[in-house]
Formats: structure tokens, sequence, C-alpha cells
């Protein structure tokens, strides 16, 4: 009994963490095309992508996903898909730059109520709708006005306990939908 504590109290913790959605894992691994589900390559080669695509599996805390990550005008794109092949979401990485004026004063407004400082590491448009929608969508030149779209952030942030990775989505009117600290495996980090 004494050798099971440990690892009962490990996926304790794993299940609060989950259930709480405040940390985020992830660990991605190469995939090779022949693992990828049908759906998800034939969603993906509708889309007609410039550069080659590469598939990745994604563990998380609770769950796991398949990513296609290629570039889409020039800019990084990564699709989303569960492990059945259904498209979760699409990502276009942009620079913060590009969010409006108004959007991006919210969202640092939000920030700074958060933050003693931050630096943002990575933005990206995150799409979302059915497999057909966002086919449609990404095929006609991102001119749909009525598509869902957030913004993801990954920042770094300094508060008076800590300095951590955090992840923020926002709508795309600057509204704080979720946050989550990104949390490694130590394995994640060992450095030779």
């Amino acid at each position: 009994m004494n050798r099971l504590l440990p690892l009962i109290l490990c996926t304790l913790s794993f299940t609060v963490l989950s259930v709480n959605g405040q940390d985020k894992y992830e660990h991605e691994s190469r995939l090779k095309i022949e693992k990828v589900p049908e759906q998800a390559t034939n969603f993906v080669n509708a889309l007609s992508l410039e550069n080659k695509i590469k598939w990745f599996r994604e563990d998380g805390i609770d769950r796991s996903t398949i990513e296609a990550k290629s570039k889409f005008k020039r800019q990084k794109i990564s699709i989303e898909f569960d492990t059945l092949g259904n498209v979760e979401d699409i990502e276009i990485e942009t620079a913060w730059k590009d969010i409006p004026s108004p959007v991006s004063q919210k969202i640092i407004e939000h920030l700074e109520s958060n933050f003693t400082k931050f630096n943002i590491r990575k933005v990206q448009i995150q799409y979302l709708g059915t497999s057909k929608e966002l086919l449609d969508f990404f095929q006609n030149d991102l001119t749909t006005k009525d598509m869902v779209r957030n913004y993801e952030i990954v920042l770094k942030g300094v508060t008076k306990e800590s300095i951590e990775l955090y992840e923020f989505l926002f709508t795309a009117k600057g509204e704080f939908l979720r946050k989550s600290k990104i949390i490694y495996r130590n394995t994640d980090n060992l450095q030779f």
C-alpha cells in the first residue's frame, strides 16, 4: 500500500488540475501520416496549403489531439483535430500590432490587472466552426464576417509570487475567456 500512495496522490493532483482548467500541459510528438485519421488528412488537403504539412500528436493532462502544422499565406497555421479526425479549430499566428487597437487595449487592461509585468511571446487568431464553415472560410480568403474567432496569447507573466508562462484566450472583442498556466514535466526541461 505504501508504494501505491504516491501514485494515487499524483493521479489525484492531475485530476484536480484538469478539473480546474487552470493548468495546461502539452507534449508534442511527430506523427506519421499513416497514423493520421483519413478525415483529418482530407480536411487539410482541401485547404490547399502552400508548404509541407507536419503532423503531431499532442498529449495534455486530460486528452490527446492531432495537429497539422504548415503555412497559409506565409503565416504559420495549425489545425487541431480530436483523435477521430474531427476538426476542433484552426489557429493562425499573427503579430500583436495586427490586433485592432480597441481590442488590444482591452486585452492589455486585463493583463495589467493580473501581472506586475508581462512579455507577450506568441499571438494566434483562433477560428472555430464546423468543418464546412472552416473550409468555406479558408477557401474564400477569410472573408466571412460572422466566423467565430478568438485571440490566443502566450506570455511570460510576473506576479509578486512568481514568474510563469501562461496562455490566455480572448474573444474577437477582447473579452476574457480563459487563463491557463503552462506546466512542464521535469523531463521536458532537461538540457544536455
